[in-house]
């Protein structure tokens, strides 16, 4: 049974991997869980895992972050899946690194912000592999022969034996990085030539830049595909979404910015996909929903049940792919630049200046098409270079500074 903390219970990730955990009962014992506000929502949401033990319930915008960080250094827990949005994020991910507890990802903020803090750390825990660790038994980086028919082939040979699980320190559960990490299951990465994040493209993906001027929030609000939070969804609308899981990419993969690209590709089937120097290239693909890289991340190296319905490739005989435009979709283009200087406070004044900026779209303080010149606007500030980032509080002065320029800034804009 795996012993479970969610940080971000009430959002839409938290909200699936609890249904994740109704699907599959007896696999999981939920230990603590947290919302941000939502209490009556966490306690409705929670209430029905007394298979599970009852769990502990954390709301952080009354009690702060000390319990919770305690929690996860003290509950004697196998996995923490980070559903949490915002920098709140890095401060989980940080503490279970820290106390040897792998991690579910759902948060970008995490790897943007702090990804050359926290991978040398993940990359100690399952025998040294960042990323690949599996059912134990020997072999390279703790992952054995029988850790590959496990990924493969269901239960493998260590289901039901007792065998120790070796999770790796990260575990992405982003649709994107968990189709590039499973295309990746069992590969030499040194013989990748390149891995290629795809894009819905979102709802301007067809607009002309006539019409890209006329972008209201309400119109940044809508998906075509996917349902989630609205700053996600804004994001998507953006693109920025994409240019932050290149930088997630490059920290989780440890990929050089010329081996990651993107592709739009409209009805979101294949979730990414991974191209090799011998000219093969392997794709994830399945329905446009967030349940199945949950359950992935969730039950590892083991497949879960899900809900969904077996993915049938004779209702989609067509699948349409495109470059991205930069040009209407400069929010991507500035992202491109950022993995080009590969810097960790640029990424980090890249990030940070979004947020603000998107906050300020969903609160009408800005327009849309606001959102790039806030970010191009900080990137292009000498302050940016000038903080020392090597550390969590570096990184959170970093944080700070930006948006308290990205604010100042704003005021301008109005």
């Amino acid at each position: 049974m795996i012993r479970l903390g969610i940080i971000g219970a009430t959002g839409s990730i938290g909200e699936q991997a609890i249904g994740v955990l109704n699907s599959n009962r007896g696999r999981f014992h939920l230990k603590f869980a947290t919302a941000h506000t939502r209490r009556s929502e966490l306690e409705l949401l929670t209430c029905n895992h007394g298979s599970h033990g009852v769990p502990e319930l954390f709301v952080t915008s009354e009690i702060g972050s000390q319990p919770v960080l305690d929690a996860i250094h003290l509950e004697n827990i196998d996995l923490l899946l980070v559903a949490s949005e915002g920098v709140s994020g890095l401060e989980y991910t940080y503490a279970a690194a820290n106390a040897g507890v792998p991690v579910a990802l759902a948060n970008k903020e995490s790897l943007v912000l702090g990804g050359h803090i926290l991978m040398p750390i993940f990359a100690e825990m399952g025998g040294g592999s960042q990323m690949f660790g599996g059912v134990s038994g020997g072999g390279v980086s703790g992952v054995s022969g029988d850790t590959f028919g496990a990924m493969f082939g269901g239960a493998g040979t260590g289901a039901g034996t007792g065998a120790q699980i070796v999770r790796p320190g990260v575990i992405p559960v982003d649709s994107e990085h968990s189709a590039i990490f499973q295309s990746l299951m069992g590969q030499d990465t040194s013989s990748v030539a390149k891995i290629v994040l795809t894009a819905s493209g979102g709802p301007f993906r067809k607009f002309t830049p006539s019409m890209m001027a006329g972008i209201t929030r309400e119109m940044a609000l809508f998906h075509p595909n996917w349902s989630m939070g609205q700053k996600i969804t804004v994001d998507s609308s953006t693109m920025m979404n994409k240019g932050l899981e290149l930088i997630e990419a490059r920290y989780l993969f440890d990929m050089p910015g010329d081996k990651i690209d993107v592709v739009v590709h409209g009805e979101s089937i294949v979730h990414s996909y991974v191209v090799f120097k011998d000219g093969a290239t392997i794709a994830q693909m399945g329905v446009p929903s967030m349940l199945a890289p949950i359950a992935f991340a969730l039950g590892y190296p083991y497949r879960l049940e899900t809900g969904l319905p077996t993915f049938d490739m004779l209702k989609y005989p067509t699948l349409s792919f495109e470059a991205p435009d930069t040009a209407r979709f400069p929010a991507l283009g500035l992202a491109q630049e950022a993995l080009k200087v590969d810097s960790p406070c640029v990424y980090i004044g890249l990030n940070a200046a979004n947020d603000m900026a998107v906050a300020g779209l969903l609160n009408d303080t800005i327009g849309y098409n606001d959102i790039a010149r806030v970010v191009a606007h900080i990137l292009d500030s000498e302050f940016l270079y000038k903080t020392d980032t090597g550390t969590i509080d570096g990184v959170q002065s970093l944080v700070d500074e930006v948006q308290h320029k990205s604010t100042q800034y704003m005021k301008r804009l109005r």
